[in-house]
């Protein structure tokens, strides 16, 4: 007991500075703590996680709902997408991409390449802005500087899943979006 009596006199000595006689008493520990601590720190600026989003063309044409898995890691952007199969050659319900590109602060640069599946083989180049709160990608879409749109992304989780977290089984065994 006297050891501990010990290290606390000893923590209390360098919390709080000796106070001279005649002036008033220093503040408690606490108020010395609160007072000494570090301000809060914001939460660090990510992309990463679990996306639901949908694309919208310049044209009119029907928009277009998606899945994104994304990691981001020093503002190396990568990941996958899904998304309902609305070209293609009609072969497969889904279409899928790989995602890669860069954050830098709030603004978002990636290139969603499709593998292939239903003949889709092109690249698409979006470019957004993560909101303050950043639960919210929106921006613009381009592909070969023809066809184009915008499209807005909302954050759907952070926790590290698996790329089946990204859809649920629909009543057809078709994957639909996470809500």
């Amino acid at each position: 007991m006297d050891l501990i009596r010990a290290a606390l006199m000893v923590f209390l000595a360098c919390v709080i500075p000796p106070v001279p006689v005649g002036r008033p008493r220093a503040p408690t520990v606490r108020a010395a703590l609160i007072r000494r601590s570090d301000p809060p720190r914001p939460a660090p600026i990510t992309a990463a996680g679990v996306w639901s989003g949908r694309y919208h063309y310049a044209d009119g044409q029907p928009s277009v709902e998606f899945n994104a898995l994304i990691d981001d890691v020093a503002g190396a952007l990568f990941g996958d997408i899904d998304e309902i199969a609305t070209f293609g050659d009609g072969a497969e319900p889904r279409l899928f991409a790989r995602l890669d590109g860069e954050r830098n602060g709030y603004e978002v640069l990636f290139l969603k390449s499709y593998d292939g599946t239903a003949g889709v083989e092109h690249s698409v180049q979006y470019v957004g802005r993560l909101s303050a709160d950043m639960r919210t990608i929106r921006g613009e879409w381009r592909i070969f500087s023809r066809i184009g749109g915008t499209f807005d992304m909302t954050r759907q989780g952070t926790a590290p899943v698996l790329r089946a977290a990204l859809m649920t089984v629909g009543a057809e065994g078709l994957a639909e979006p996470v809500r």
